[in-house]
């Protein structure tokens, strides 16, 4: 069985259309832009932050969306 990250912290920012994805507390040391993601490397280039841009435009989110949702959507298994 997988180990649960305790650190994976999911939030969006509706006012920006910003997702946010926190896998953990570690501080990030420089960014990588590829589109409309942002994803944010510690300094053993780990990624430990991802942002998406225009998420609504992306993901399929609604007002009323809560972060487990949205968890739920992004990280869906087949």
């Amino acid at each position: 069985m997988a180990k649960r990250n305790q650190d994976l912290k999911i939030e969006y920012f509706k006012d920006g259309d910003i997702l946010v994805i926190k896998m953990s507390k570690k501080p990030f040391e420089y960014a990588e832009m590829e589109g409309s993601v942002i994803i944010h490397y510690s300094h053993d280039d780990k990624p430990v932050r991802i942002e998406v841009l225009n998420a609504s435009k992306l993901l399929d989110l609604k007002s009323a969306i809560k972060p487990r949702e949205i968890k739920h959507s992004v990280f869906a298994t087949a």
